[in-house]
């Protein structure tokens, strides 16, 4: 064992390895394989190897297991959803090519002769396997196949089921009978491998709709205790835990107390130091220049039709996703990531095999569809209802990526509620006040921005029929026709003034404003969809003027003021 990995056995190992790569060379040029396109994934899954990632084994090989995966990650890129014509040879290195440094991948674990050993691509053994399991299933022929230097009990190589690959003389080649398709795929915990075909095949033939490798626990160069090998490597020893790398936009302040609870890598859009919406302060890294586009171009869409706006914005939380993940490393386990840059770093597929954490500061994209939907149908007039449509395949890469998250964190309780997930629900920040001395007037707050999803038709109803006044805080984003027959006040001194907050929205994302009226005691009228828990506020449904104006003129009379009533409006309420 100690003597087949010193310096001079290498060098005579290297030399062979030499002469018939160069063999091999000279085949592939007089008998090239041919390279195969990627299409729409088939209708009919024939075949299906699933095999697990993370085997039980020695804490001290976990950087190598982190290797294997970013490997597979890498490999994954080129061959999923290639489609193989019938009667084709497959060639697993014409495929993907050398597994270099250069290409992106890093140390994992090889079987090379006899031992395991720490190389540049180590691990693509486990995707070999499931090809060449899945080829004998499909009944392809097996043009090239050759197995592992060293067997280990219990595993696909005891069972002759195993295929190993060497760049480029050791390959593994098969040519199916009908056109496949493959399709790779990697959870936090398995390795997903199908092939696809047009068209079923028959009960009769050998296929099997899954199948599970198993892989077992070996010790490797790290831990096999031959310190005199040339193959030693003590540095790739895993040194304790390895710390959370969040990504992230906006500085929320709860998500500033996150990673101050357990600090990890940070990579955000920008940060602006200590003060600001990107105030992070110090970052691993940022993603500047994509977050500079982004914004000038909200620059240039200050008058833009609202559709368009949403539509770059999403577009450039895609660019921004992707800018950070080519700052991640194949350490980089445990991510806890915004759900506005989800769908950009699922559809990289820097993911793939990762363990990750959705920090949810809104809701996900089908469900803001579902629900100003749902909205739409009690304002039928209102066309800003409808005009919020993220791109259906943005919308589909955010499903896909949190029904494969570990676990979902937000503050918001009515986001927590329709999760299917293990949710954290952590704490809202709580805003910075002075007390003030409250004589309520005939005012009422709404935080804004004063459109449809925030029910600016029932609050401006409820003004009109009880004769309040109304402080907008946020923007005016719609018409400010909107607000005929209701006083507009500026919003001076408003919470020592105010009647109540009136929020009955679609949902609110961050309910600031709430926020500082529960730390002032100041009566809050919203609907179950503003984040906070029940019993801080008192619900009102989106588009139940009814239920406001009632809820209003009781509060009214509780403050000791005379009630108005102007009369009845004629919105459709």
């Amino acid at each position: 064992m100690k003597g087949r990995h010193q310096p001079i056995a290498r060098i005579v190992f290297r030399m062979k390895r030499w002469i018939l790569q160069g063999k091999r060379g000279i085949q592939n040029l007089t008998c090239p394989t041919p390279r195969f396109l990627t299409g729409d994934a088939l209708p009919f899954i024939i075949g299906e190897v699933r095999s697990p990632l993370r085997p039980d084994e020695n804490p001290k090989e976990y950087l190598l297991t982190l290797g294997k995966i970013e490997n597979l990650r890498i490999a994954l890129t080129k061959i999923h959803l290639i489609v193989i014509p019938a009667g084709e040879v497959f060639s697993f290195w014409k495929v993907i090519g050398r597994l270099s440094a250069s290409n992106g991948y890093v140390v994992g674990r090889e079987i090379r002769e006899g031992c395991i050993i720490p190389t540049i691509g180590g691990g693509i053994c486990q995707l070999t396997n499931s090809l060449y399991q899945l080829a004998l299933f499909t009944g392809c022929e097996i043009v090239e196949r050759h197995s592992h230097s060293m067997v280990l009990p219990g595993s696909e190589s005891a069972k002759g089921a195993d295929a190993t690959v060497a760049w480029n003389d050791i390959d593994l080649r098969f040519s199916p009978p009908v056109q496949i398709q493959i399709e790779c795929s990697m959870s936090n915990s398995e390795l997903i491998v199908r092939f696809r075909s047009a068209e079923p095949f028959d009960s009769g033939s050998k296929i099997k709709s899954k199948h599970h490798l198993t892989v077992l626990n070996a010790g490797c160069c790290v831990t096999c205790g031959q310190s005199d090998c040339s193959r030693h490597s003590p540095k790739l020893e895993a040194k304790g835990d390895l710390r959370p790398t969040y990504v992230f936009d906006a500085a929320w302040p709860e998500w500033k107390h996150l990673v101050a609870d357990r600090p990890g890598k940070l990579l955000v859009s920008r940060s602006t130091g200590n003060s600001g919406r990107f105030a992070w302060g110090d970052v691993d890294g940022q993603a500047p220049i994509a977050a500079l586009k982004r914004s000038l171009q909200a620059r240039l869409d200050r008058n833009a039709p609202p559709p368009i706006v949403r539509r770059h914005q999403m577009d450039a939380d895609v660019q921004i996703a992707s800018a950070l993940s080519k700052k991640l490393t194949f350490q980089d386990d445990d991510l806890v990531i915004a759900i506005s840059l989800l769908a950009g770093l699922w559809t990289s597929g820097q993911l793939a095999g990762r363990r990750f954490t959705v920090v949810m500061n809104r809701p996900p994209l089908s469900l803001l569809h579902r629900l100003l939907d749902d909205a739409r149908s009690l304002e039928t007039d209102s066309v800003h209802l409808s005009d919020f449509r993220a791109d259906q395949a943005i919308v589909a890469a955010e499903d896909h990526a949190l029904e494969n998250c570990h676990r979902i964190i937000t503050c918001h309780v009515g986001f927590a509620g329709l999760m299917r997930s293990p949710v954290e629900l952590r704490p809202w920040a709580e805003p910075q006040v002075v007390q003030v001395e409250r004589v309520p007037k005939r005012l009422i707050v709404f935080p804004g921005p004063a459109t449809a999803r925030n029910g600016s038709r029932s609050v401006r109803e409820a003004a009109r029929i009880l004769n309040l006044k109304v402080a907008l805080l946020g923007s005016m984003l719609e018409s400010r026709d909107l607000w005929d027959g209701v006083e507009l006040v500026e919003p001076m001194d408003w919470e020592a003034k105010c009647l109540a907050v009136v929020q009955p929205s679609v949902f609110e994302a961050r309910p600031s404003v709430l926020l500082r009226a529960r730390a002032l005691d100041i009566p809050i009228l919203a609907s179950p969809m503003c984040g906070l828990m029940e019993g801080e506020y008192q619900s009102v449904n989106f588009g139940d003027c009814v239920s406001l104006v009632k809820i209003l003129a009781e509060l009214i009379c509780d403050s000791g003021l005379e009630p108005e009533v102007v009369g009845r409006s004629n919105a459709p309420y």
